[in-house]
Formats: C-alpha cells, sequence, structure tokens
C-alpha cells in the first residue's frame, strides 16, 4: 500500500499547484459575485468544487501546449483563473450533446474565418 507523505507532496510540481489554486480561486469568487448579485441564493462549495476541478483538468491538460506556443507562466496563471471564473458555466453548456455540438461548431467557424 501506498501512503502519501512528504516526500510525495514534494513530487507535485509548483505548476500543477498554480493552476489548482488560481482555478479554485476563480470559481471561487465567480460564486461569491454571482451570491452578491442575487443571481444565487448562497455559495455553495460542491459548485466551487466541480468548476475547480473541471477547469483544472483543462488547463493541466492544455498546459504544455500553451507553453510551447509561447504563453508564460503569467499567463497561464490568468488563463486559470479565468477558466476557473467560466468552469462551471462551461460544464453546464457542455454536459448534453447539443451543447458540445454547438461549441464544436462554433470553434470550426473560428479556425475557418482565421484561416482566410
Amino acid at each position: 500500500m501506498i501512503a502519501l507523505n512528504f516526500n510525495t507532496l514534494i513530487l507535485i510540481d509548483y505548476k500543477t499547484l498554480s493552476i489548482i489554486f488560481f482555478c479554485l480561486t476563480g470559481a471561487t469568487v465567480k460564486d461569491i459575485y454571482n451570491t452578491l448579485k442575487g443571481i444565487d441564493n448562497k455559495v455553495k462549495l460542491t459548485r466551487i468544487l466541480v468548476s475547480a476541478i473541471t477547469s483544472s483538468i483543462l488547463i493541466y491538460s492544455f498546459s504544455d501546449i500553451l507553453f510551447e506556443m509561447g504563453f508564460s507562466s503569467k499567463m497561464i496563471t490568468g488563463i486559470s483563473f479565468l477558466t476557473g471564473v467560466s468552469g462551471f458555466n462551461a460544464l453546464e453548456k457542455l454536459s448534453n450533446l447539443e451543447g458540445l455540438i454547438n461549441f464544436l461548431k462554433y470553434i470550426k467557424a473560428y479556425f475557418d474565418k482565421d484561416n482566410d
């Protein structure tokens, strides 16, 4: 059985921790903002965690590609925060097949317009 100890925690790099932290911060800010504006009744921890987890996985999976494209660590931090802010909304839109198809059509139209 493998146990988590201090040496295991050292293996987690700072890039991963910063992505998780800023996605969690963005999700928290979004939920507090919605509560203060009256959109939601209260701050929900489950909504914050789902948003932070989905956006963290998304950013972590694309982080190496973004670094190769020339993005700096500061840009990745900003992108992590922004995906944390929009993470739960994006998950709602992509949770059904129709939303996913519309999103893929939007991305395809963007790249087709960019190539012209």
